[in-house]
């Protein structure tokens, strides 16, 4: 029997008529209410988009000044006055209103990234990421039009100007303005004031929005699981395009939280584990945070990004909790097995020095990328490196003019013999009181910058020195996947292959990473290394995509495995048998095997009965200046 309210509910018409009237409620206060603030917002949004289009033209009439004939592009990449004359000029613009000024370009594969910026804190540097979720950026480059992104906060009106950067036809970059006025107190007062005569409609109208609160209730349940990825039951990330206008970051700190060593659980078990790791991993996440205001988004196949409220919650007790939470409990993945698996955690606290919520995430995945490279299963806090003791592309750049650069050296030794077979070049900075500085606390601030392979080629013509003067050496250099392919690196590799007794003493160790896209130019880059006389590593195997049938093609001479691989040889048997297939691998194709972070005796003894043939690390020698190469003893029994 149909009760006379679900009557109500189904029949069209009712509904129908409900909307009507609602609407027409609706339409009162949308037209007497808003409508006063929307007139006064948009004279003052005339007036503010007319000054900063005053503002914009003058500026890029200046860039383009300064530019003359050149390629404006190229010039911020090969004038480094030209671009810090520029960061200048977009540094005077800053106000107590225009809160950031700064210059993008989009690259060729159609991402934005950073030219320069006129900030004085939190400073983007030179070709640095830039993401967008708005598709207005796109349509500058298509129209050669100005283009205006507005978004209202509490009492901010926040206006974004871009404005394109156009030469010879063609626009080369985008200005982009971000500018912020208080609303004026009379807004407030208008909705004070006309807040009497509202109250009667709503009451009027509660019982109509009754039905119509219903019918929107099940839209919106509808349309929530357009953003609910269907395995875990959390947000997936198309949900961050619905909330990225609105979502107040002064409220929520952000963290990214990866699963460690997935893709050797997903190669391991195959992925009916894999999603129930996902599944199980998802719903501890949600369990620790509870279900409040926090927010839990699946951000990539592996990788949970959350909200945290920081008003109501201590973040850094609530994310520690929850990587105990995961790591402390293994997962039975059948009814004999437990897989304990771990998480690194980057979080980004102080939400409300974000320009954006693109910048927070980025920052998040900042303290993320420490936390992986400092051993992982660890929750990392983004902090500013001014106050921390990190160093910027400036400080990096002051290092290497004032030949601040050096180099230690850890050797690698025959884990049979204890003869020691080469040395691993680690590049080091010294500050200007002779303190040494080790890589974790710069070469992520200047990764993507010009400053990157700067360094590189600092470290090459230290070491080319050093063989050419000490001919019983034997040095190994490492090349990021931005090393590859920069041609500065391999015109300065040529160069040095030039002399033979050289080359053939210098091992170049490539990172295994999921950031070499473009397989065919890292296989070219390989094949002529080789060609040149150059012994080749692949370091870090087992971190990245570990692709093993392309490297049967490489013909690569060393293959070094993974620290964190290594460290949990003793604990983890899934992580064993991994290294004894990489090490099997590596004999099926001719290569030899180097075991890095060999930390112990015990961990010595295990890779040793594996048959790895190489080991460094700790256990056998800390890294070392080069004077004191041949005044210690190696640790082999």
């Amino acid at each position: 029997m149909v009760r006379r309210t679900e009557y109500l509910f189904y029949k069209p018409y009712f509904l129908i008529i409900s909307l009507v009237a609602t609407s027409i409620i609706l339409g009162i206060l949308y037209f007497v209410a808003p409508e006063f603030k929307k007139k006064m917002e948009t004279e003052i949004s005339k007036l503010i988009i007319d000054e900063i289009s005053n503002i914009a033209n003058n500026t890029k009439s200046l860039i383009l000044s300064r530019a003359g004939k050149n390629d404006v592009l190229e010039m911020f990449f090969k004038d480094e006055h030209f671009r810090q004359d520029i960061e200048n000029i977009l540094s005077l613009l800053i106000t107590k209103n225009i809160k950031y000024a700064y210059i993008v370009y989009k690259d060729p594969q159609q991402k934005f990234r950073f030219l320069a910026d006129g900030s004085k804190e939190n400073k983007a540097f030179l070709n640095q990421k830039f993401d967008v979720f708005n598709p207005q950026w796109y349509e500058v480059y298509r129209e050669k039009r100005d283009i205006v992104i507005k978004q209202s906060k509490l009492k901010t009106l926040w206006i974004t100007y871009l404005s394109p950067i156009v030469q010879n036809g063609k626009v080369k970059a985008i200005l982009a303005i971000d500018f912020s006025v208080s609303k004026l107190l009379q807004i407030n007062r208008l909705i004070d004031n006309i807040r009497t005569f509202l109250f009667t409609f709503i009451v009027i109208s509660l019982g109509l929005l009754g039905f119509v609160l219903y019918q929107f209730y099940k839209y919106s349940t509808l349309k929530k699981k357009t953003f609910v990825d269907p395995l875990t039951g959390v947000y997936n990330r198309n949900y961050l395009n619905e909330i990225n206008h609105y979502i107040d970051l002064n409220l929520y700190s952000v963290a990214l939280i990866d699963l460690d060593n997935f893709k050797i659980i997903n190669d391991t078990y195959g992925h009916d584990i894999g999603d129930l790791i996902l599944k199980v991993t998802a719903k501890r996440i949600k369990e620790t945070l509870g279900n409040g205001d926090n927010i839990v988004v699946r951000y990539g196949g592996e990788e949970f990004l959350v909200f945290i409220r920081k008003d109501k919650y201590s973040p850094i007790r609530v994310l520690e909790e929850l990587r105990i939470n995961i790591s402390d409990y293994p997962i039975a993945i059948n009814e004999t097995e437990r897989l304990r698996v771990t998480v690194s955690i980057g979080l980004y606290i102080d939400t409300e020095k974000a320009r954006s919520l693109e910048q927070a995430i980025k920052t998040a995945d900042v303290a993320l990328y420490r936390a992986k490279r400092e051993g992982k299963n660890r929750l990392m806090v983004y902090t500013e490196a001014a106050k921390y003791g990190l160093y910027t592309v400036n400080d990096v750049k002051e290092a290497i003019e004032e030949n601040r650069v050096f180099c230690e050296y850890q050797p690698i030794v025959d884990i049979k013999t204890g003869e020691i077979i080469h040395y691993e070049a680690l590049v080091r900075l010294k500050d200007r009181n002779g303190k040494t500085i080790y890589p974790n606390q710069f070469l992520f601030e200047i990764k993507g910058t010009f400053m990157y392979a700067k360094l590189t080629q600092r470290v090459i013509e230290i070491n080319y020195k050093i063989l050419k003067n000490d001919p019983t050496i034997k040095i190994a250099i490492n090349l990021s996947a931005e090393d590859v392919v920069n041609q500065t690196i391999l015109d300065l590799l040529r160069y040095v292959a030039r002399d033979k007794n050289v080359a053939n003493r210098l091992i170049i160790e490539i990172l295994e990473t999921e950031e070499i896209t473009n397989y065919n130019l890292f296989k070219d880059f390989v094949k002529e290394i080789k060609e040149l006389g150059y012994k080749i590593a692949i370091d870090d195997f087992g971190s990245g995509y570990s692709n093993f049938t392309q490297l049967v093609h490489l013909k690569v001479d060393y293959l070094k495995i993974d620290a964190s691989l290594i460290r949990e040889i003793l604990n983890n048997e899934t992580v064993y048998l991994t290294v004894k297939t990489i090490n099997d691998f590596a004999k099926n194709i001719g290569a030899k095997t180097i075991a890095e972070f060999v930390s112990s005796r015990e961990i010595f003894e295990e890779v040793k009965k594996i048959g790895i043939n190489y080991a460094q690390g700790f256990y056998i020698s800390k890294p070392m200046p080069y004077e004191k190469i041949g005044k210690i003893t190696i640790n082999v029994g």
